[in-house]
């Protein structure tokens, strides 16, 4: 299946293997990916919001289910396109934006290894204190 996606989900994976049976569910860690075509040897499905790496892909039918033995899922790491402003009074208390990608459903935010209070955070945006 397809190793990486970025945070917003909705990216395609096939999962190969046997016996899927007529509703197969799929899980990437704990999100759901959503089945939109499948066999008894391969589901075709969607991934969730998300954000991690190394996450388990687990199949289940009925009351059966299985792990994918490797390999795991991972989402895109996140990746920084700017950060303004970029310098600030001693006297602290900026509002800093930073902007990029895959920032995922729970970004955590750190300034010299300090966590920060964040305002607002999307997939794409990160304001905070």
């Amino acid at each position: 299946f397809t190793p990486l996606a970025h945070s917003l989900g909705l990216n395609g994976i096939q999962i190969q293997g046997n016996n899927f049976g007529l509703t197969p569910t799929v899980l990437i860690g704990t999100y759901p990916c959503t089945v939109f075509n499948r066999t008894h040897h391969l589901i075709a499905c969607r991934t969730a919001v998300g954000s991690g790496q190394g996450l388990a892909v687990v199949v289940a039918v009925g009351s059966i289910s299985t792990q994918a033995p490797h390999p795991t899922f991972s989402y895109d790491p996140p990746f920084i396109t700017s950060v303004s402003p970029l310098s600030y009074g001693t006297k602290g208390g900026a509002t800093i934006h930073v902007k990029g990608g895959n920032f995922g459903i729970d970004a955590a935010v750190q300034l010299n290894n300090n966590p920060v209070t964040v305002l607002t955070r999307n997939h794409t945006d990160v304001t905070f204190l």
